[in-house]
């Protein structure tokens, strides 16, 4: 048994490493169909079974309280951005960047910072299975309003993937690279 990377209590959830909310709007929930939906993976291609397939899952690495509850802020941020892209795929390939307060409205400021949160829980669950070290300012953010850390999030287009190739029924993470280009993970 582990402990919950984000409290310290008993980890008892099983985090997606894919979004369930990404796999459900490619191709809905339930059981697919053999070759339906595709995970990429170590560079293959495998067929997944449904959107809570064990293969998209951490093992528990979390808590129920924080992850049902406590992280649900920062998971329906995340929701909202990717519907934001997904709606206006066309804008964002011709502008090359987001205006946060066209993905959230008013409320930008609090939601951009809960987006970010979002990236931190999900970098941290991924630090959490491979069994590395969570940076103590990594966990201590996701408790404030008002925050400084070294992660530096960005952005890119794949454009190969998305131009050139038919991945609507893929879903994957990425290899993580460290800034001088080593492979991480």
């Amino acid at each position: 048994m582990t402990n919950c990377w984000i409290c310290g209590k008993l980890a008892d959830s099983a985090e997606h490493k894919i979004k369930k909310s990404d796999i459900v709007k490619i191709n809905g929930t339930g059981s697919y169909k053999k070759g339906e939906v595709l995970l990429h993976q170590d560079d293959s291609l495998i067929p997944l079974q449904g959107s809570n397939s064990k293969l998209v899952k951490y093992d528990k690495i979390l808590c129920s309280s924080c992850n049902n509850g406590f992280t649900q802020p920062f998971d329906k941020a995340y929701e909202c951005f990717i519907d934001y892209v997904c709606d206006n795929r066309d804008l964002v390939l011709n502008q090359r960047f987001i205006n946060f307060k066209e993905v959230y409205g008013d409320n930008f400021a609090d939601e951009q910072r809960n987006l970010y949160k979002y990236f931190v829980k999900s970098f941290g669950c991924r630090l959490a299975h491979y069994k590395h070290q969570i940076p103590t300012d990594l966990n201590r953010l996701l408790y404030q309003e008002n925050f400084q850390t070294q992660l530096k999030i960005s952005f890119a287009v794949n454009e190969d993937k998305l131009l050139h190739h038919s991945f609507e029924k893929t879903v994957g993470n990425s290899v993580l690279y460290l800034i001088d280009g080593q492979k991480f993970f």
